[in-house]
């Protein structure tokens, strides 16, 4: 099956002086330039309609963030890994992202979803796993592993 992370799909990195419209940029080999409904939902998704032809340079690591997620999630992969994506962005943004989170779940895509949001991971997560400083510490289900992540760093 198809496994995207959001952060490969950020379209900055292939030509940070085309404009959003004009980015051919390539995902799974589809051309969302060429497939105007997909491109629509991509932009809409990100709330970046106002700055399709603004070049992606002068765009903000928030703004290529929505955008890397949208066209992650527009893709529909079998696994989708989303390290931090929901820190950035206001409020709404952060809802939408989750709620789009969760529509994927609902429709069997596996999310792996790397935060040091106890919160959001609360909110998305059935199951967690807690790594310090790379070394495994507990995984089983999210009710079970936040507690004891929290209790550890409570302050004393």
């Amino acid at each position: 099956g198809k496994i995207l992370t959001v952060a490969q799909l950020t379209p900055y990195k292939q030509d940070p002086d085309r404009a959003v419209r004009k980015a051919a940029f390539e995902a799974e080999g589809r051309f969302f330039d060429e497939n105007q409904e997909k491109f629509d939902e991509i932009i809409d998704f990100a709330e970046l309609r106002d700055f399709v032809d603004v070049p992606l340079k002068n765009y903000s690591s928030g703004m290529v963030a929505r955008l890397g997620f949208a066209i992650a999630t527009v893709i529909e992969p079998d696994i989708l890994i989303c390290d931090e994506i929901l820190a950035v962005g206001d409020f709404q943004f952060q809802q939408k992202c989750e709620e789009r989170i969760n529509q994927m779940r609902a429709h069997g895509v596996t999310i792996l979803f790397v935060s040091h949001s106890i919160e959001q991971v609360q909110r998305i997560c059935h199951r967690a796993l807690w790594l310090d400083h790379g070394h495994l510490k507990m995984i089983g289900p999210v009710d079970e592993v936040c507690p004891a992540y929290i209790s550890q760093h409570a302050p004393a």
